[in-house]
C-alpha cells in the first residue's frame, strides 16, 4: 500500500514536470497568446515556480549547480576585468537567471517523455489563433531587419510544436486523434512554407533524416559521415539545386519565402550568410586577443553593436578557452549518446528533438543566454550517462511510459 502511494506521487510529480517543461520549452509559441512585452519572462518564471514548488529541494542539489556558479562567475569577472556594454550585459545576466536557471533545475527531475510531447500538441493547437493572426498580418509597416527577427523568432516556436506534434503522432493509437494531429502539422507546414527561415527548415529537414534513423536503428558512425559528405557536395551545388528545387514548387504552386530570399540574393551577387561572416571574423580577431580568459559577456557587443550571430563564437569570445572547452565537451557527448547503444530512442529522439528545434538555431542567430533551450540541453546531456546504470542510477533518469 506504502509502494502504491509512493508511486502516485512519483507519477504525479512526473506529469507535473513534464508539462512545465513543455511550458518552458515553448514559451515563444505560448506568447503569441498574449503578445505583450516580457510574456515570455513571465511564463518562463510561471514554469520555474512549478518546477520548485513540485520537486523537493534536495531534486536540485548535485553537481550541476557548479555549472551556476560557474556561469555566475563568468558574469563576475567580466563585470570587474571586461569591456562589457551596460545594457546587454544586465539583459544577459537577468535571462540567465530566468532562462538559464530554470532550464538547469529541470534537467534535474524526473519527466516523461510522452507527456512532455503531448503538453506541445495542446500548446500547438491553443496557440494556432496566435500563428494565423501572425501570418494574415501585414508587417510593410515595420523595418526590414525588424520584420525579418520578429519572423524568425516566430518560426523557430513554430518549428519546436510541429516537432513535438510529429513525434507525439506516432505515440498515439486512436486514430482520430493521429488525424487530429496530422491536420495541426499541416496547418503549421503551411506556416513553414510561407514564413520558414532558412535555419528552421534546415532543422525540420535534419530532424527528419535523424528521426528516421534513429527508428531504423541505422543511426551510425558510417550514416553520420554519408549525412556530412551530402551536405560538403550540397553546399558545393546549393544554388543550382535551389533554383531547381524553386521551378519545381512554382510548378505546384508552393512558394518557400526561404528559398526564393536564397535564390534572389543569389542572383543578385550578395552574401548568402546575410553578413555573418564578416561578423565571425572579426569576433576571431577579438579572441587572439584574449584566448585564453576570453573578453567577458557581452563584448562584443560593446565593440560591435550587434551578437556574434553563432553562439560556439559567441562563448569562445565571452570567455575563452576555460569557457569554451566545457561546452564543447557537452556538445561531444552529445554525439556519442546519440550513437551509443546505451541509450534508448525515445531518449535519443528527445536529444534530437533539442537539438533541431532550439540549438540549431543558436549557429545563425539569437543569443544563447536568451535560448530557453540552451541550458536545459547543457544539463540534460550531462545528466545522461554513456555507461550502463545501476538500478539505482535509472531512478534519476526520465520515466518513459508506453504509447497510448
Amino acid at each position: 500500500m506504502e509502494n502504491h502511494s509512493l508511486h502516485k506521487v512519483v507519477s504525479r510529480r512526473e506529469t507535473i514536470n513534464s508539462i512545465g517543461l513543455a511550458i518552458l520549452l515553448c514559451a515563444n509559441p505560448l506568447s503569441w497568446l498574449l503578445p505583450i512585452d516580457n510574456i515570455i519572462v513571465a511564463i518562463s518564471l510561471i514554469s520555474l515556480l512549478i518546477v520548485i514548488v513540485n520537486n523537493p529541494i534536495t531534486t536540485f542539489i548535485n553537481k550541476k549547480l557548479f555549472v551556476i556558479v560557474g556561469v555566475i562567475l563568468l558574469f563576475v569577472f567580466s563585470y570587474m576585468l571586461g569591456r562589457v556594454e551596460p545594457e546587454r550585459f544586465s539583459l544577459y545576466f537577468l535571462s540567465f537567471l530566468v532562462f538559464g536557471v530554470t532550464g538547469i533545475l529541470y534537467s534535474n527531475t524526473q519527466f516523461d517523455y510522452k507527456i512532455f510531447y503531448k503538453s506541445i500538441l495542446i500548446i500547438s493547437i491553443l496557440s494556432l489563433p496566435g500563428i494565423y493572426r501572425i501570418s494574415s498580418t501585414d508587417y510593410s509597416h515595420l523595418m526590414d531587419d525588424d520584420a525579418l527577427m520578429f519572423l524568425m523568432g516566430v518560426s523557430q516556436g513554430a518549428l519546436r510544436l510541429l516537432l513535438g506534434v510529429f513525434i507525439v503522432m506516432f505515440l498515439l493509437k486512436k486514430r482520430i486523434l493521429k488525424i487530429g494531429t496530422l491536420l495541426v502539422i499541416l496547418v503549421y507546414l503551411f506556416f513553414f512554407f510561407s514564413f520558414g527561415t532558412r535555419s528552421s527548415i534546415m532543422g525540420l529537414f535534419l530532424f527528419c533524416i535523424f528521426y528516421y534513423l534513429i527508428k531504423k536503428n541505422k543511426l551510425t558512425n558510417r550514416a553520420f559521415i554519408i549525412i556530412l559528405l551530402c551536405g560538403f557536395i550540397f553546399s558545393f551545388f546549393m544554388i543550382d539545386i535551389m533554383l531547381t528545387t524553386q521551378y519545381f514548387l512554382d510548378q505546384i504552386g508552393i512558394n518557400v519565402k526561404a528559398i526564393d530570399k536564397m535564390v534572389r540574393m543569389a542572383t543578385m551577387g550578395e552574401e548568402l550568410s546575410n553578413g555573418r561572416v564578416r561578423l565571425w571574423e572579426q569576433a576571431f580577431k577579438d579572441i587572439t586577443a584574449s584566448p585564453l580568459f576570453g573578453n567577458g559577456v557581452s563584448a562584443y557587443e560593446k565593440t560591435n553593436g550587434i551578437y556574434p550571430h553563432n553562439f560556439l563564437i559567441q562563448v569562445f569570445h565571452e570567455g575563452g578557452v576555460l569557457y569554451f572547452i566545457p561546452i564543447l565537451i557537452v556538445i561531444l557527448k552529445f554525439f556519442r549518446l546519440i550513437f551509443s547503444n546505451i541509450q534508448t530512442k525515445e531518449s535519443k529522439i528527445f536529444l534530437i528533438y533539442l537539438l533541431f528545434s532550439g540549438m540549431i538555431e543558436l549557429l545563425f542567430s539569437n543569443v544563447y543566454w536568451r535560448n530557453v533551450y540552451f541550458w536545459f540541453f547543457i544539463g540534460y546531456v550531462l545528466n545522461l550517462s554513456l555507461k550502463p546504470l545501476t538500478p539505482k542510477k535509472e531512478s534519476s533518469t526520465p520515466h518513459i511510459k508506453g504509447a497510448v
